[in-house]
């Protein structure tokens, strides 16, 4: 992958102008758990929101200034929100790195998903859950 790849993914997250949508609940809680589901088989025993790269591969700061304008712009993100993009976007840069991981939270964000993370489950807003333990 690479820089192309990463700013192409910034600018999806960007160009997403979905908000949550509580109707869409089941989808943004099927994309968390393909997430959870794909991070465990591929990183076991890894935290939830893994820098792929490993420290070997770091966020450009254009890119980096980015996410914190896309974070202004969604005031009610969790800080999570913030985590998730950047190591979607190193986990691109890295040639070494399956950004398919992070590309159901992706899906998830793009249509209005949100989410934060507490003790071991992944949160979407106040209304479902997933448990990131395998």
């Amino acid at each position: 992958m690479g820089i192309h790849e990463a700013e192409a993914a910034m600018l999806k997250l960007e160009s997403a102008k979905c908000s949550f949508d509580y109707g869409r609940t089941a989808y943004y809680r099927e994309k968390v758990r393909d997430f959870v589901e794909s991070k465990n088989a591929s990183f076991p025993g890894t935290p939830v929101f893994y820098d792929l790269s490993q420290g070997r591969t770091e966020l450009p700061k254009h890119l980096g200034d980015r996410i914190e304008q896309w974070m202004a712009n969604h005031p009610n993100y969790s800080p999570y929100m913030r985590t998730f993009a950047r190591n979607y976007l190193i986990s691109l840069l890295d040639d070494e790195c399956d950004a398919t991981v992070y590309g159901h939270l992706t899906e998830c964000a793009c249509e209005g998903g949100d989410f934060y993370l507490e003790t071991g489950v992944i949160y979407l807003r106040d209304v479902t859950a997933v448990s990131t333990i395998g």
